[in-house]
């Protein structure tokens, strides 16, 4: 137990103070979302953070429930860059408005092209090489396609432009 305001030690980043929760477990799945100023809905199954924005921007509100037009999602400038509190479990839905959001807003761009949407890859830098771990969390085979230049760790051998991910399957390729 504690008397510190949630999220703990994070009020100042975020921006925003937790002041309450709201448990959805079965039978209330489905009773609240939430939506975004683009009208975006994404549900909500799991929990609902009632916040108080601090110094943090609301970019989303609850949907329903007592909650009902009170923050969600907010954002908070700190720093060089922005922190956003999202006050649920985080799920997919959410995930993909979001990386939506800020591909737009800061104009990101994927590290691959060629790469099926449901492909994680992240990438680590060392000196003038690019490691890219790329990961097939499907049960089918995916094709991707990162294009000529690239060398397989794993095989220790030039990788070819295009390849196969069997069901779990990963690379990872240097440049």
């Amino acid at each position: 137990m504690t008397d510190l305001l949630k999220p703990i030690l994070l009020t100042d980043l975020f921006g925003v103070e937790v002041t309450d929760i709201q448990c959805y477990q079965p039978p209330s799945l489905k009773k609240n979302a939430i939506r975004f100023e683009d009208s975006t809905e994404v549900p909500v199954n799991v929990f609902a953070d009632v916040l108080k924005a601090t110094r943090a921007t609301p970019i989303a509100t609850w949907d329903r429930d007592y909650m009902k037009g009170s923050p969600a999602v907010t954002e908070n400038k700190y720093g060089k860059g922005t922190a956003v509190y999202y006050a649920s479990f985080f799920n997919l839905e959410a995930a993909r408005h979001l990386m939506r959001r800020y591909t737009a807003e800061y104009g990101l761009k994927p590290l691959l092209t060629g790469i099926p949407r449901d492909i994680e890859v992240t990438r680590r830098t060392k000196g003038q090489s690019q490691y890219y771990f790329v990961l097939n969390h499907d049960d089918e085979s995916v094709a991707i396609r990162p294009g000529p230049g690239y060398f397989d760790l794993l095989e220790n051998a030039p990788a070819p432009a295009a390849m196969i991910l069997k069901p779990f399957e990963y690379k990872l390729l240097r440049k």
